[in-house]
């Protein structure tokens, strides 16, 4: 179920993006990106980058979480100037904002845990409502 909700979060959003513009677009395909990561945090997209959180921090001489932590700000800053500029979500925001509630499952600390908490209750609604809406 959750390659389902992705799947039609992500087909949603590029149609979305190939329309018209509207000033106010931006705002939906952000919300629709984050959705859709937060559709993956339960496959093994996240495990994966769960298992390369040590690694990444190995290479680095930090812990995961730091890395982690960096890669979220990073992440965030990258949304927030491709937004700023604008006003459209271009590749590199969406690629951002796809990947922040994975990062939000590997990270350490509130904001991160407040962000899994957020990710995993968007997660829950979305299969919930798609299991109400195909009958499963």
């Amino acid at each position: 179920m959750d390659w389902v909700m992705t799947i039609l979060t992500i087909v949603l959003l590029l149609i979305l993006r190939a329309r018209s513009r509207p000033k106010w677009l931006w705002a939906v395909c952000a919300g629709l990106a984050f959705i859709a990561g937060a559709g993956l945090i339960e496959t093994w997209v996240s495990d994966a980058v769960v298992g390369s959180a040590d690694g990444i921090g190995g290479l680095v001489g930090a812990s995961s979480s730091v890395t982690m932590g960096a890669a979220m700000l990073i992440l965030v800053v990258i949304a927030g100037f491709d937004v700023a500029g604008d006003h459209k979500l271009d590749t590199r925001g969406i690629v951002a904002l796809l990947l922040l509630p994975i990062l939000f499952r590997v990270g350490d600390g509130p904001l991160a845990e407040a962000g899994d908490r957020f990710a995993t209750t968007i997660h829950d609604a979305g299969t919930g409502l798609l299991s109400n809406l195909i009958g499963a």
